[in-house]
């Protein structure tokens, strides 16, 4: 039996991008960079107005 693991191998570069997509597919987890030019000022919006509905400010 062989066992694969997403962690990053010495000397080669980690592709971050195929890593979040596959996290998503296979976990429906979504990180999200703000930043990310492929995103529109709304979908900024509702990825802050989420993030901060579930991950509130400590009063």
């Amino acid at each position: 039996m062989h066992l694969r693991t997403n962690a990053p191998q010495p000397g080669r570069p980690m592709d971050l991008d195929a890593m979040k997509a596959s996290g998503f597919r296979n976990a429906g987890i979504l990180v999200v960079n703000l930043d990310d030019q492929r995103l529109n000022h709304m979908d900024v919006e509702r990825l802050k107005a989420i993030g901060n509905k579930l991950y509130p400010k400590a009063s």
